[in-house]
């Protein structure tokens, strides 16, 4: 099973690949979702480890997080569309 770090990376690659390597608005994540996230990355989830100080809090690879308790977790694309982050 994907992580949520899989999830959002294949989201964004699959955003860049069909809208011209536009960025995604952003990823709209619960609170959970975000502490996933952030773990992932401070484990060592991306090349290279910075721990919490040089670890950008507000963007995943260049998409600005944001957070919703109400969201099941999605990719708000260029054109403002969500794309649930769900596998399969």
């Amino acid at each position: 099973m994907a992580t949520l770090y899989d999830l959002a990376l294949q989201a964004i690659r699959k955003h860049w690949a069909e809208n011209d390597n536009a960025y995604p608005q952003k990823l709209l994540l619960t609170p959970a979702q975000y502490d996933e996230l952030m773990r992932a990355r401070r484990n060592g989830r991306v090349a290279i480890n910075m721990g919490d100080e040089g670890m950008d809090k507000e963007r995943f690879m260049g998409v600005p997080l944001t957070q919703s308790d109400t969201t099941p977790g999605v990719l708000v694309a260029a054109d403002g569309q969500e794309w649930p982050l769900a596998g399969g």
